[in-house]
């Protein structure tokens, strides 16, 4: 799995850039995901990254029908394969472009009124996003997830609590980045509380 950098204990520092390059102070600069290329595939809209500690794949099918509009659905899943707990929440979830722009969760008030038509775009998917997972994922036990954000239901608050091998997975809405979308390369970066370094998979809209 793709390791970002190692922070402090006790809390995440905003990440430096310049030149093409972090700073970290056990290891000094370190290259940045400038030259990233696209992470492994469960399918052609599937990426993913595995490492020792959590599974992590993102399927970017449904926001491939929805570039043009304000918010854009990602499915998100994830594993916990070693630790004893890991907390995982919308906000520790983040979408950032390879330049450093990063963009958080959907808010209340972009999500209000929004048209989620991603019920209908997910049917068009060959195999569905949680059945490739579930067979990637065959040793681990489910854990449904209650932080979609659908339409009448926007509370993106709510935490999933991960055990060891046990996985789940969410529809997490991002604001629009902005730009030509098609066929770049953006980053998911998952943050939680209980992992040394964030980690990310890179994923291509």
């Amino acid at each position: 799995m793709k390791r970002a950098l190692r922070y402090g204990a006790a809390s995440i520092v905003p990440l430096l850039l310049a030149a093409g390059c972090v700073m970290s102070p056990a290891t000094g600069p370190v290259e940045t995901s400038s030259e990233s290329r696209p992470s492994p595939t469960l399918a052609p809209a599937v990426f993913f990254e595995e490492g020792k500690l959590i599974f992590l794949a993102v399927n970017t099918h449904i926001a491939r029908f929805q570039l043009d509009a304000e918010l854009i659905p990602l499915e998100i899943a994830v594993a916990n394969k070693r630790l004893e707990q890991l907390r995982l929440s919308p906000e520790h979830i983040t979408l950032r472009s390879l330049d450093g722009q990063r963009w958080p969760v959907a808010s209340r008030e972009e999500s209000t009124g929004s048209s989620l038509r991603s019920s209908f775009d997910r049917k068009t998917m060959p195999v569905p996003f949680i059945d490739l997972v579930k067979q990637r994922l065959s040793n681990y036990r489910y854990v449904p997830s209650t932080s979609a954000l659908r339409g009448g239901n926007i509370d993106i608050s709510r935490t999933a609590e991960l055990r060891r091998n046990t996985w789940t997975i969410s529809q997490i809405w991002f604001p629009n980045p902005g730009g030509e979308l098609k066929d770049q390369l953006f980053e998911v970066w998952v943050d939680s509380p209980e992992l040394p370094d964030p980690v990310f998979t890179t994923i291509r809209f």
